[in-house]
């Protein structure tokens, strides 16, 4: 069946859409900063991730689990700040 001469896609990607991904970087304060999920066992209903920066390690991090991308980008920022803002 031919398509419609005037045919229009629709790319819809949800907000609620889960962080699946093992690592992520995150610019702050003109720097990025590396997150890796650590593989823990059994930690409950959450995750640890380490936190590095230019390959040196900073610190971990908790979060949920069941976290959407944005909320975990979102925890990371804060995180970053309540550490490095805590360093000045």
């Amino acid at each position: 069946m031919p398509l419609p001469s005037r045919a229009c896609i629709l790319l819809v990607v949800p907000q609620g859409t889960a962080m699946n991904s093992r690592t992520r970087s995150i610019p702050w304060s003109g720097q990025y900063f590396r997150f890796e999920r650590l593989r823990t066992g059994d930690s409950g209903a959450g995750s640890v991730w380490a936190v590095s920066r230019e390959r040196e390690f900073i610190g971990t991090m908790t979060c949920d689990r069941e976290i959407t991308t944005k909320e975990f980008d979102i925890r990371c920022l804060r995180w970053l700040s309540d550490l490095l803002d805590a360093m000045k």
